[in-house]
């Protein structure tokens, strides 16, 4: 006979019901087959687990204070305030150093170098072009101008701008945004200009305290004629 490749205790009905009648092997078998796990069990088991893990930092980090201090505060992403100035209108000033004036020496405000915006009918704003300086004479008034405020000079803060108002900064200032300080410079012959606060020194701030208290008398008196009506 052609062997078949089987081992022979198969082939034997003895062998057979000695493998059947074997309490101990058949209950390992059973013993093995229960302990091994199928893949759908052992998927869902995994999936269990992640979604508790995930609960479980959903809930600590919602309400337990470490955990939520952690978190990037909204205001965080925002940027700093601007830096608020410390100077107040009325302020009595002093320069500490030379000052280079603004617009070639013609101040802030740029005062004597309007011409007008230009009309349909060719002329400058009120007065015709051909009336207006020349080129030649514009430069030698420029040339004449001061261009330098020497230090000591004294003046009155009239105003202030801002960090916020940084697009109308003198031009020839650079850097990080600051605030700036408007003076009125006792000289006649200087123009109002916008200063550093750290080129300033404050001499008397009596003027400003009265303005204030001008200015809220005026608001109280304002309220109460408010209410009275």
């Amino acid at each position: 006979a052609e062997p078949t490749g089987e081992p022979f205790w198969l082939k034997c009905p003895s062998s057979l019901r000695a493998l059947q009648g074997n309490g101990f092997a058949s209950a390992s078998l059973r013993t093995r087959a229960a302990m091994r796990p199928s893949r759908q069990g052992a998927a869902l088991c995994a999936r269990g687990l992640l979604l508790g893990f995930v609960a479980l930092l959903t809930l600590l980090w919602g309400n337990v204070p470490s955990c939520r201090a952690l978190r990037p505060h909204p205001r965080l992403n925002r940027a700093p305030p601007p830096p608020q100035s410390t100077f107040r209108c009325g302020d009595r000033v002093t320069a500490k150093c030379p000052i280079m004036i603004t617009n070639n020496g013609r101040g802030y405000l740029n005062e004597g170098a309007g011409i007008g915006p230009e009309v349909r009918n060719g002329q400058f704003g009120d007065m015709p072009k051909k009336y207006r300086d020349t080129e030649e004479e514009l430069e030698a008034e420029i040339a004449a101008l001061e261009k330098i405020i020497e230090g000591g000079s004294e003046g009155t803060v009239v105003g202030i701008i801002d960090a916020g108002e940084w697009m109308n900064r003198p031009r020839h200032w650079k850097g990080k945004r600051r605030p700036g300080v408007m003076v009125s410079w006792d000289d006649a012959e200087l123009p109002i200009d916008v200063v550093e606060e750290v080129d300033l020194d404050v001499s008397d701030r009596s003027m400003a305290d009265e303005l204030i208290a001008q200015r809220k008398s005026a608001q109280a008196e304002k309220r109460s004629s408010w209410k009275s009506t």
